[in-house]
């Protein structure tokens, strides 16, 4: 029974965080290399970054790295409204703006995880 209780209890905040941090780490990690495999259409210089972010998230589990997400993900949201509106595309702009909205989202958890350490 308590092997039960432990496989179905819920996550605490700090576990919940953590995996979150995870996520993002394995994720921006695949998306640093496929910047490289995908030169071409992607951006490389990003892809080091994405790296460089990805590695980070997986070493550092506080919740400092949610405004190191959040801002990268702005920088590049910008960036790519940016290119896509000098382009004349709409593809990039659109992107753009959705890479804003999660940019705000993960900022936004830097002062919900917060509540929960302090």
């Amino acid at each position: 029974m308590a092997e039960r209780d432990a496989v179905t209890r819920e996550a605490t905040p700090l576990e919940a965080m953590e995996r979150d941090l995870r996520s993002w780490g394995i994720g921006l990690l695949i998306m640093g290399v496929l910047h490289f495999a995908l030169a071409g259409f992607l951006e490389p210089l990003w892809g080091v970054v994405l790296i460089i972010i990805g590695i980070l998230s997986l070493a550092i589990r506080e919740r400092g790295m949610f405004l190191v997400i959040g801002g990268a993900l702005l920088l590049v949201g910008v960036w790519n409204i940016t290119t896509g509106l000098a382009e004349g595309g709409s593809g990039w702009t659109i992107f753009g703006a959705l890479q804003l909205y999660w940019g705000v989202k993960e900022m936004r958890k830097f002062a919900r995880y917060g509540r929960i350490e302090g």
